[in-house]
């Protein structure tokens, strides 16, 4: 669901929301070095008085204070030095094409093509086209094996845990690159 994350590590405190942005985030910076946050406006009672700044977290964005420096760092400064620490150009250098990909597979002499003998020595777990494509074990018996059986979508619980395809360590599929998610 909606996820408002609140978080510090000693020096740094901060919150951010998930990137829709269901869950409300209400702040106040105060006259007296406080910065108050919350799901609900009048969490805590404060004066009106003390109130410097009132304020709503955006989808996406961060609410983050440095207690050493005793500052709040600015959104887009965070984001700009965080994502300048990479050079994220060199990485479409690096981007595999069909044909390299192709190439890989045939030198170790994982056939593509179709094969109309059936191997029972193959498993779900050794078959090696189904490696190339970046399919797992839990894919095939949770979601395809029962779709085949009954002709419908496989049902589960709402919430997917698995990393952003860009990120996963472990080889996924092409759509994955193209699904989106949208909560409830």
């Amino acid at each position: 669901g909606p996820a408002l994350f609140n978080f510090t590590d000693g020096r740094y405190c901060g919150a951010t929301l998930d990137r829709n942005g269901l869950r409300p985030c209400r702040y106040y910076i105060t006259s007296d070095d406080r910065i108050i946050c919350g799901s609900e406006v009048g969490v805590i009672p404060i004066h009106n008085d003390l109130v410097i700044e009132k304020g709503r977290l955006e989808p996406g964005h961060m609410l983050l204070v440095d207690t050493k420096e005793g500052k709040i760092v600015d959104d887009k400064q965070l984001k700009n030095k965080i994502s300048s620490k990479v050079d994220f150009k060199s990485w479409l250098a690096k981007v595999i094409k069909f044909d390299d990909l192709y190439s890989k597979f045939s030198s170790k002499e994982i056939s593509l093509g179709s094969n109309t003998e059936l191997d029972e020595s193959i498993t779900t777990q050794t078959d090696k086209r189904l490696q190339a494509f970046g399919y797992t074990f839990e894919q095939l018996s949770l979601l395809l094996v029962p779709m085949a059986l009954s002709g419908k979508e496989a049902l589960g619980s709402m919430g997917n845990d698995a990393p952003l395809a860009c990120l996963n360590e472990n080889p996924v599929l092409l759509y994955e690159y193209f699904r989106q998610l949208f909560a409830q």
